[in-house]
């Protein structure tokens, strides 16, 4: 398939182009294992084009007939999973972190994201960002990558406490991972070490190592699917088995590491 760059430029935290491969359009960063930021498809713009934002709709399964009031996502990408959350939650605000400004503007620009008196976009390092947050949220979407993974101090304890504090009661924290990654064990077992094991995975359908985590408070039930009213294929998230080689694993801590 011939693409066709559309647009790059490198800033202070990517190296970012946007190309076309009709009728899908891609954001990219950089050239490593996790470059594929976001996919639209133009002929349906509401198609996942990839697994990690079909399965982070799934975070709906644990609410009932009351739908979410709040959404954090951190990391905006193309926007696709806000506007997709916005799409099927019409009274839902949602409130969304993204370090790099030139992001923001590409996912204004090509891939249709939009912002109103719902959407609202905060630029910053989630991490300093999350300190000036009042609100509670009922999910909250970690989808903020590098060209390589997620940064390391979005993925330590200090960060997962800081998260803790924003989840409602009955809220869940919804992690876009990958299983083969280097960091992936540790990244679990930084999360027990902060929420217990209350922790589902979902693998993707057509890539089996994208997986991703919900995490919760307590163990909450989750939604029975023929209540679902929302048009995404669904399945049930599974309880991820705390292994030793979990619990072993190194925790993630900006003052061990530093």
């Amino acid at each position: 398939m011939e693409s066709n760059i559309l647009y790059q430029i490198k800033t202070p935290y990517n190296d970012i182009r946007v190309i076309e491969e009709l009728p899908f359009r891609k954001l990219l960063f950089g050239h490593g294992m996790c470059q594929e930021q976001t996919g639209i498809n133009l002929e349906c713009p509401h198609q996942h084009v990839f697994d990690f934002s079909l399965l982070a709709m799934h975070s709906l399964l644990y609410f009932g007939q009351i739908p979410p009031s709040r959404i954090l996502v951190i990391g905006l990408g193309g926007g696709f999973i806000p506007m997709q959350m916005s799409h099927y939650l019409c009274d839902t605000k949602i409130d969304i972190i993204e370090i790099d400004p030139e992001v923001v503007n590409i996912a204004k620009e090509y891939f249709f994201f939009k912002e109103n008196d719902r959407i609202k976009v905060h630029v910053g390092d989630a991490f300093s960002v999350l300190d000036g947050f009042k609100d509670r949220y009922d999910i909250i979407i970690v989808d903020a990558f590098t060209t390589n993974y997620i940064p390391y101090h979005l993925m330590s304890k200090e960060f997962y406490n800081k998260v803790f504090g924003l989840l409602k009661v009955n809220g869940v924290m919804t992690i876009n991972t990958c299983n083969v990654h280097p960091s992936y064990l540790s990244q679990i077992k930084t999360i027990y070490d902060v929420f217990g094991d209350n922790i589902g995975c979902l693998n993707g359908a057509s890539n089996e190592i994208s997986t991703m985590l919900f995490v919760t408070k307590s163990n909450i039930e989750l939604m029975k699917i023929e209540h679902i009213k929302c048009h995404f294929f669904v399945m049930n998230p599974t309880k991820l088995i705390i292994t030793d080689e979990i619990k072993n694993s190194k925790i993630f801590s900006l003052n061990s590491m530093f």
